[in-house]
């Protein structure tokens, strides 16, 4: 089942990681409005069956003007795992690590308490 236009758009959609509860779609895209080549997004929806609300750029404490993708959450929420081809890693991709204090109260700007990421 396509998640319809308020997820995908003209530009490329991948990655998608559900937080445990079903309510958070996290996600890479090129879309317009991101910070660098391709961004991570969230899109929360208040309830399993209702629909997905317009996602929202994680920030520049997360994305940069490089290449961020395939998010993974951890099981409690706390973590995020992502790759990133920003200046300072081991080459290429590598995969990086961003956390937050309170994974179940999204802010009115999405998920921006996430911290800086790092390898």
């Amino acid at each position: 089942m396509n998640l319809g236009a308020t997820i995908n758009t003209a530009a490329n959609e991948q990655g998608p990681a559900l937080s445990n509860d079903g309510l958070s779609l996290y996600f890479g895209s090129d879309r317009a409005g991101g910070f660098g080549i391709f961004d991570l997004w969230v899109s929360h929806r208040a309830c399993v069956d209702c629909p997905w609300e317009s996602p929202v750029n994680l920030g520049a404490t997360v994305n940069t003007a490089a290449s961020e993708t395939e998010p993974s959450l951890s099981i409690d929420g706390h973590l995020l795992f992502f790759t990133s081809a920003r200046p300072g890693g081991a080459g290429g991709q590598d995969i990086y690590l961003t956390r937050r204090s309170n994974p179940t109260t999204p802010t009115s700007d999405g998920d921006r308490r996430w911290r800086s990421a790092r390898t």
